[in-house]
């Protein structure tokens, strides 16, 4: 009886090592006909499917051993042939279901993406899958394991046929297994030789479980990289100063507007050489206009940015999230400090607050007013909402947004000072296009969604400005436009924006709009959106809070750089200095170094030519890490209770 049910076990397994390597091209993006005509291609699958081979045989094995251990128990025979055959099942829909989120995500579904979408309450990833695992894929799922179930029976009627005694399967048993031992050896060098990039051979059971240890027992080793002592500090806003007085100002200036254009990249904006005309009205604004030359996200994601650009306060270097974790952090905020002087606060949101406790840290920024699309009137939503289900993804039409912001607009310039921060909803993935498409010429389906959306976007702050125009406020009124994260279509075989930190993903526009203070300059400097606040308290001459991180992007003596990150496929490090641009993999222990003066699209890794560059960039990195645990620690800790008797 074991030795049946090994010899049972073993054909599943070689059969499950075939559909998962016949599943891998798809991965790849290599069609069938180029694998098995050319050898060059077949060697190319064979390695990147080197984690699927290792975790089948490590199943395999340790099944085997229970069958021989537990050799005089038939009910436990039984018993593990049906688990490592449900389990072969689920990994054969893993593996398919992998060649879809290998692209949503830039990599497998990890522990942190799962925090990320609030453990799927939210559809960021649901409804991705959604729109992307169709009757076409159930079909294909269904015919891979037909396909494992085939040949596993075929191999084991060819044993029993062939070998019914089992006289010459130890031989075979044998070179299979020295087979693997020499391909597991030696693989990996290959691997790396080749260039095959972690998204391209993870094997997502692996890469899950491995997220999990990751992030719930081992902190990338930045936290605790050595830096010797001599080595640069890390730029606080100390060390340029910290005050106020570079910025254009005028005593005219009384009111800020804060415009956030959901997952809008640089690269779509006027004043950023736009891939595309689509936003018209901003584009009108420009002659007066002062627009940041490299602007960044510090992590690719909505709740991060509202922490950032409200507080000043760089994210906590984690798969947490500030917003979720520590929404009454004791931090003053653009709106906390305006209301001191008298200035009316709002905060008007298209989508869901709820995602990511975003309406808790709100809650502690002294906001009179807090609108999102379960508290702004509108009959028509831009997505229809399941009410079995939370969907942070559900939002209000961007023109009822603004009808909401203009009710709360004083009539007039003769009312008290006022603060609004106004956040578009509709470019998020799925993407919310109003009316009738128009065709911008993409072959990508969903970026000509994308772009009709964002159309509507800048349809509305347009009709803002006009509003502004109309009351009298326009000249009173700094308008702040910037993104909040990028979005990617396809550049570094992804889509979305929070899996990497590549351009697509981290750059993002900035642009102060004002008639009185700028005619259309360019301020050549990058900054991120820790710097936003101060800025804006530079302009509007203002103190700025010693507890702010940012510094102002006017300031001459402020270090040219921005840091960013993303936890959610790898943990992925990263800055922009003037010229180059890091992208630090902790989990590989990978750097990549792009010229973006002669490289924007980051296509050429330059990292083994710069062997000193790299070593400095680690150091830099791990500079940042440590500041910002150490800066949390003191934010987050209880307050000092008094000393006894007084």
């Amino acid at each position: 009886m074991p030795t049946h049910t090994i010899r049972k076990l073993g054909c599943i397994m070689l059969s499950l090592m075939a559909v998962l390597f016949l599943i891998r091209p798809q991965v790849l993006d290599i069609a069938y006909f180029v694998v098995f005509r050319y050898p060059r291609a077949f060697y190319m699958v064979l390695l990147a499917s080197y984690y699927d081979l290792l975790l089948v045989a490590g199943l395999g094995a340790a099944f085997m051993a229970l069958a021989y251990l537990f050799r005089s128990f038939a009910r436990v025979q039984r018993w593990l042939l049906g688990a490592f055959l449900g389990l072969a099942l689920v990994c054969v829909a893993v593996g398919l279901s992998y060649v879809t989120t290998s692209t949503l995500l830039g990599g497998p579904l990890t522990y942190g993406w799962l925090y990320y979408s609030d453990f799927m309450q939210n559809s960021d990833f649901y409804t991705a899958l959604q729109a992307n695992l169709s009757w076409q894929w159930a079909g294909q799922l269904l015919g891979w394991c037909a396909g494992l179930l085939l040949g596993s029976y075929l191999l084991w009627a060819g044993l029993r046929r062939l070998d019914p005694q089992g006289q010459k399967l130890r031989g075979v048993v044998t070179l299979l297994a020295l087979g693997l031992v020499v391909y597991f050896a030696v693989a990996p060098r290959r691997i790396a030789a080749n260039n095959l990039t972690y998204k391209l051979t993870a094997n997502p059971v692996l890469a899950f479980s491995n997220s999990v240890y990751a992030a719930l027992a081992t902190p990338p080793d930045l936290f605790t990289l050595q830096i010797p002592a001599k080595f640069e500090a890390f730029p606080t806003p100390a060390m340029a100063g910290g005050t106020t007085g570079h910025a254009p100002s005028n005593p005219r200036i009384r009111n800020v507007l804060l415009f956030v254009l959901e997952s809008v990249p640089a690269e779509y904006v006027p004043g950023y050489q736009p891939r595309t005309d689509v936003m018209p009205e901003l584009a009108r604004q420009l002659p007066h206009a002062l627009r940041v030359a490299d602007m960044y996200a510090h992590i690719p994601s909505t709740n991060n940015a509202v922490v950032a650009l409200l507080a000043s306060l760089y994210p906590k270097i984690s798969y947490q999230s500030i917003s979720k974790e520590h929404p009454d952090i004791r931090r003053p905020s653009i709106s906390s400090e305006l209301k001191k002087k008298g200035f009316r606060t709002g905060f008007f949101f298209a989508a869901d607050t709820r995602f990511q406790n975003m309406n808790g840290f709100l809650a502690n920024r002294q906001l009179d007013t807090i609108a999102d699309f379960q508290t702004i009137p509108c009959s028509q939503p831009a997505q229809e909402i399941d009410p079995e289900k939370t969907d942070f993804l559900s939002s209000s039409d961007e023109a009822c947004l603004i009808q909401s912001v203009a009710k709360w607009l004083p009539k007039d310039s003769a009312a008290a000072p006022f603060f609004a921060t106004v956040w578009t909803a509709q470019t998020h993935y799925p993407y919310f296009p109003a009316g009738a498409e128009h065709n911008y010429g993409v072959s990508e389906r969903y970026l000509n969604r994308y772009l009709n959306a964002l159309h509507y976007s800048d349809q509305q702050l347009g009709q803002l400005l006009r509003e502004l125009r109309r009351r009298g406020l326009a000249e009173s009124t700094l308008v702040v436009v910037v993104g909040d994260h990028g979005e990617a279509f396809g550049r570094h075989v992804q889509y979305g924006h929070a899996s990497n930190i590549y351009e697509e993903n981290v750059r993002i526009p900035l642009l102060l709009l004002n008639p009185v203070l700028f005619h259309g300059e360019t301020l050549p400097v990058i900054g991120g959106q820790v710097d936003v606040a101060p800025t804006l308290f530079d302009v509007l001459r203002l103190p700025i809070p010693a507890e702010w991180q940012g510094t102002s992007l006017f300031n001459p003596e402020r270090v040219n750089r921005a840091y960013f990150f993303s936890p959610y496929s790898q943990y992925t490090f990263g800055y922009r200095d003037a010229r180059h641009k890091v992208i630090l993999n902790a989990a590989a222990g990978t750097t990549q170094v792009y010229d973006l003066q002669h490289d924007s699209h980051e296509t050429t890794n330059i990292a083994d030519r710069m062997p000193d560059y790299v070593l400095a960039s680690r150091r830099r990195l791990a500079r940042w890490v440590q500041y910002q645990d150490a800066y949390l620690q003191q934010a987050l800790a209880p307050p000092a209770k008094p000393a006894p008797g007084r």
